[in-house]
């Protein structure tokens, strides 16, 4: 069945990042936005236009790529209900999935992404877009809601060459899926060797607890009960703020901790698994063969 997947997400939640990465991996899927239209009718993405021309023109690319048997992304932020409800009223009347796909990026991680991107808008433009809190529900129509993973971290001991060659491979994983990624092992603290070891710890730890909280997804690479503290503190402090945990097993481990085993929303093989995970509808994988103590 042809497909209508509509982003929701705040003004550089990553919502282009994440649909250039969509498209490359749903070939079946044309790729329509609100940017690329501004840019068609009046030479800027920064341009806002007339609205209603805007809209005639994205609906008239959404009913072209459907009745073409084909399906369709739209890149917008989508943020208010009755835009949301226009687009289901207006869509052609044939057989079609209808999907929202959250980017949960804070207000913070957008700012600071605006700022440092090229575009001709001050921040205070779009400031009033982060009070707007008209959540997709599916009975506005959608017969899927679900909230991919834009901004991950990856939590994993770094004693040993393995286990750093380990979690930069990881990261290197999830950044070929379009998932901005914090990697503690790449943020150094400016002039480590002139402080005091209790000053260098608190730092390093202020940074990765923040790291955390800007972070939708704790990706945690798990070596068995025995494993880092850090690490187990790190997937501890995730779940119970009401982050995502993926517990990657990773080859050897035989035995793991039950704390870690059950506060997690999935758990996958090795960095196979990892690759293969669905970050965008989020499968709650279980691993009941792994004994826990």
């Amino acid at each position: 069945m042809q497909s209508f997947v509509c982003l929701y997400g705040f003004p550089a939640a990553g919502k282009t990042t994440f649909a250039r990465h969509f498209l490359q991996e749903h070939k079946d899927f044309v790729g329509i936005g609100a940017d690329a239209v501004r840019q068609t009718l009046y030479g800027s993405e920064d341009h806002y236009g007339d609205s209603k021309e805007i809209y005639a023109e994205l609906v008239r690319q959404m009913t072209d790529a459907l009745r073409d048997g084909k399906s369709v992304l739209y890149d917008g932020t989508n943020l208010r209900r009755q835009d949301r409800l226009d687009f289901l009223f207006d869509l052609p009347s044939i057989p079609i999935h209808r999907e929202v796909i959250k980017l949960p990026t804070n207000m913070e991680v957008c700012a600071e992404r605006h700022l440092q991107r090229d575009r001709d808008i001050p921040l205070e433009k779009i400031l009033p877009y982060f009070s707007i809190g008209e959540e997709p529900e599916k009975k506005e129509g959608w017969d899927q809601i679900s909230t991919c993973c834009t901004r991950a971290y990856i939590a994993s001991p770094f004693f040993e060459d393995a286990h750093r060659a380990a979690a930069v491979k990881a990261a290197e994983i999830l950044r070929s899926r379009g998932i901005d990624t914090y990697l503690p092992l790449e943020h150094k603290v400016p002039n480590a060797w002139d402080l005091p070891n209790h000053e260098w710890g608190a730092a390093v730890y202020r940074a990765d607890v923040k790291a955390i909280r800007n972070s939708d997804t704790v990706v945690v690479l798990s070596y068995g009960r025995l494993g880092s503290a850090g690490t187990a503190w790190e997937a501890g402090y995730a779940f119970g703020i009401g982050k995502r945990v993926i517990v990657v097993e990773m080859p050897g481990t035989t035995l793991m901790s039950l704390m870690v085993a059950n506060g997690r929303t999935a758990t996958v093989k090795g960095l196979d698994g990892l690759q293969n995970y669905d970050f965008i509808r989020f499968p709650e994988l279980r691993d009941n063969e792994m004994e826990q103590k």
